[in-house]
């Protein structure tokens, strides 16, 4: 990891956030400041749910529930890895107040849907907890895709 000087303002990071979203969803290095689940929702070819460790978020009190707030970003990749189409969502996450001891296995979880289309190697899921900026990333390989031209 590496460390910046000056402030770090993770409520409205404008073109930083922008920069480093599109640069995690065309990579394949694997992002780990958060931890992110994904899998194809059942029964739903274009949905997916993206699952991120309550632990790893930063919850706020809203009234008797706590709140979270994701950055989500769905992109289908050919196996070029260029990013041929994605998905992007703002969302928050909820549970009750006062739980952040109860189960450490605990998920948020968003759905966020994305039609793969023509061409697509894999779907990359890029999370950015808005709380405190961490990134994480997961990856679907699609079946039957080509794959990258440096694994064949």
């Amino acid at each position: 990891g590496y460390y910046t000087q000056g402030n770090d303002d993770s409520v409205n990071p404008g073109p930083r956030l922008k920069y480093d979203m599109a640069s995690a969803e065309a990579s394949t290095m694997v992002y780990t400041g958060l931890k992110v689940l994904a899998a194809a929702k059942p029964g739903e070819p274009d949905a997916y749910i993206v699952g991120v460790p309550e632990h790893d978020l930063v919850w706020t009190a809203d009234g008797v529930k706590e709140s979270a707030k994701l950055t989500v970003v769905a992109a289908a990749v050919n196996n070029k890895n260029e990013v041929l189409r994605r998905a992007t969502i703002d969302a928050t996450a909820h549970r009750v107040g006062g739980t952040s001891n109860m189960n450490p296995d605990a998920l948020a979880r968003v759905e966020i849907k994305l039609p793969p289309g023509p061409g697509t190697y894999r779907v990359r899921f890029v999370v950015r907890g808005n709380g405190n900026g961490r990134i994480g990333t997961a990856d679907i390989a699609i079946p039957g895709a080509a794959p990258p031209k440096n694994e064949r």
